[in-house]
């Protein structure tokens, strides 16, 4: 995600929450090689997907997964249990 390529991954643990939609990447289910193999080749094939995925992906990782933005969440949790 950070260096700006499209995802591929599997839909299971956290990953969903990390590629919401088919904007940020393309998620298959664990042990299908024949839709990593389609996904591949539909990525190979189509760049203007492939470009907008990284793009998607790489604005995604720093809103919500980078280190500024996880703090940000964190600190956010701490005012609201304090202030209770």
């Amino acid at each position: 995600m950070t260096n700006k390529v499209p995802v591929i991954s599997t839909h299971v643990e956290g990953i969903p929450e990390a590629l919401p939609n088919d904007e940020f990447g393309i998620l298959i289910e664990p042990g299908h090689s024949i839709s990593l193999a389609e996904s591949i080749t539909i990525l190979a094939d189509d760049s203007n997907k492939r470009d907008a995925i990284a793009k998607k992906v790489y604005q995604g990782q720093k809103d919500y997964f980078s280190t500024e933005s996880m703090v940000q969440c964190v600190a956010v949790v701490y005012e609201e249990i304090l202030s209770k």
